[in-house]
């Protein structure tokens, strides 16, 4: 009897990790360019990609405007990668916080908020 009900319990144990296993967040950014918007304060939108890649374990981020937008390519400062957030800092003439969190079609998506009150929404599509 008590074998029995230790081989039942292990069988919802086993169970019970299945469905929790999808749970567990994502612990690395797939690395490669990925595409996107910016929109800034004043509704403006802009294409963009994003080249993201590790170097020695350090998540970096380098945001490649299209050449008509007539800008250089921005590194991210302060990159941080936990679970569903995604935080970095900008410099664009001015210091850039930007938060954007996991949505449920895989991209990221959030604002990039200079301190000022105003803020520009970012999107991030991983590459297919």
């Amino acid at each position: 009897m008590l074998k029995r009900a230790r081989s039942g319990i292990l069988s919802v144990i086993a169970l019970m990790s299945l469905f929790a296993a999808p749970a567990v967040a994502q612990e690395k950014l797939i690395e490669g360019t990925w595409t996107g918007t910016i929109v800034s304060p004043e509704g403006q939108v802009f294409d963009v990609d994003y080249e993201i890649e590790y170097l020695e374990d350090e998540l970096s981020i380098t945001l490649l405007p299209p050449p008509e937008a007539g800008v250089a390519e921005i590194e991210a400062m302060d990159v941080e990668f936990e679970e569903e957030l995604l935080t970095f800092s900008l410099q664009v003439g001015t210091a850039v916080d930007c938060v954007l969190a996991e949505q449920d079609d895989g991209r990221y998506e959030g604002a990039c908020d200079d301190g000022s009150g105003e803020s520009g929404i970012l999107t991030m599509y991983p590459p297919e």
